[in-house]
């Protein structure tokens, strides 16, 4: 095990013997979470152990992925920001090579953006 993954092995360890504890509790120092938690190298209880905090940056999605169709056909999906603008996840779904295939020839005469959804190409 690389010096990296034996501490992020470790402190997973620790939390699932901390979950397990608080959620399906036995009598005391005999039970198994009480002797796994001694054996991760953890000199207090495991039901004084602290919850780890949240952190709201580790659920926040950098980019979406948006469906795109043409005369409401599946024809792509693009990869944006999930803050881009309208103009760019426009942009982002006529660059797409299917759609431009099932578009060639033929004027655009809508698109529909819904942001963090999809764009809808009317031909």
């Amino acid at each position: 095990m690389s010096r990296v993954a034996r501490p992020v092995s470790l402190a997973l360890a620790a939390l699932l013997v901390a979950s397990v504890s608080h959620a399906a509790p036995k009598d005391g120092p005999g039970s198994d979470s009480y002797v796994l938690w001694r054996e991760l190298g953890h000199a207090d209880d495991v039901i004084d152990a602290q919850w780890p905090a949240h952190d709201p940056d580790a659920l926040a999605q950098h980019t979406v992925e948006i469906v795109v169709q043409v005369n409401g056909k599946l024809r792509g999906r693009v990869s944006v920001a999930a803050d881009a603008s309208r103009e760019t996840i426009e942009r982002a779904a006529l660059a797409d090579a299917n759609v431009q295939r099932h578009v060639e020839g033929q004027a655009v005469k809508k698109v529909v953006v819904v942001p963090g959804k999809l764009v809808n190409v009317v031909v």
